[in-house]
């Protein structure tokens, strides 16, 4: 299904290819609706599984990304909250900082590598299932590009 799919035009007379590429773009870069409105046309006027797949797991991507990224950062605030409130030494709070930036660069590269697995994957033409993120996607959209 994904390489006939991939190669075919839409009705608009664009390869399929390239909406998925550009959602791929608008996740990097973080551009919800413009993602959503892309998705939104794929579902209303292009009515193509394989795409509405792939938009999806663009979209679920960048959400679970989001999502991680602002818990770590409620996280860290509590926790820099609850040392400030215990009058912890300059060089603990700044060693929890140091950390903190650790793990919201560990987070944006792996962000980045599930990312280009996924264009990559779909350049290649191999079906695009990124880890983690693909099972989320088959239950939302219950499409499986495999069968």
């Amino acid at each position: 299904m994904g390489t006939e799919a991939k190669n075919s035009k839409s009705k608009s007379g664009i390869k399929l290819i390239t909406f998925a590429l550009i959602g791929y773009i608008f996740c990097y870069f973080g551009y919800y609706q413009f993602l959503l409105l892309l998705l939104g046309y794929v579902v209303l006027v292009e009515k193509n599984n394989w795409l509405i797949y792939q938009l999806t797991q663009a979209l679920i991507l960048r959400l679970s990304y989001d999502v991680i990224r602002s818990i770590w950062n409620f996280i860290h605030q509590s926790l820099h909250k609850f040392f400030n409130y215990l009058e912890v030494k300059y060089e603990t709070m700044s060693s929890l900082s140091s950390f903190n930036d650790t793990v919201i660069d560990l987070l944006l590269y792996a962000f980045l590598i599930l990312l280009i697995i996924g264009i990559i994957r779909l350049l290649i033409s191999k079906e695009v299932k990124i880890p983690f993120i693909s099972n989320l996607t088959k239950k939302a959209v219950e499409f499986d590009p495999t069968k």
